[in-house]
């Protein structure tokens, strides 16, 4: 629920994303929500994540209850060519589903092996959706 809030607030903010998930590797104890944004390239990995934390201190007020709520530290920004980015927009390709999708016990890019993935659609992405 607060990722897909946050993700419609990126997109009104016009911080660009191309692909978005919810991960848990293996070999983490919790699940990062994965932005994929070409503006980490364009930008600068710190300039990207200093605008992404401007668009989510403008939410803070908009957080309903405490299980939605988004947190800095909870942000993992990716650039286009980063493996894990390049699996999502392939996933993204292959299964333009217009609701979000669960993976269990998967490989996506980079992480050898993911315990949960929660993908959002493609639709949510797309250039009319902007």
């Amino acid at each position: 629920m607060g990722g897909r809030k946050l993700l419609s607030h990126f997109r009104e903010q016009k911080f660009e994303v191309m692909a978005a998930c919810w991960a848990k590797p293996d070999d983490e104890g919790r699940l990062h929500l994965y932005i994929v944004s070409p503006l980490v390239q364009t930008l600068g990995r710190p300039a990207a994540y200093g605008a992404a934390f401007q668009v989510l201190d403008s939410l803070q007020a908009g957080w309903v209850d405490e299980f939605e709520r988004i947190d800095s530290g909870d942000l993992k920004l990716l650039a286009p060519d980063q493996a894990l980015a390049r699996a999502l927009l392939e996933h993204n390709r292959l299964y333009p589903d217009l609701a979000p999708t669960w993976h269990g016990g998967l490989t996506l890019g980079s992480m050898s092996s993911i315990e949960a993935a929660y993908i959002y659609p493609a639709s949510m992405f797309a250039r009319s959706a902007i």
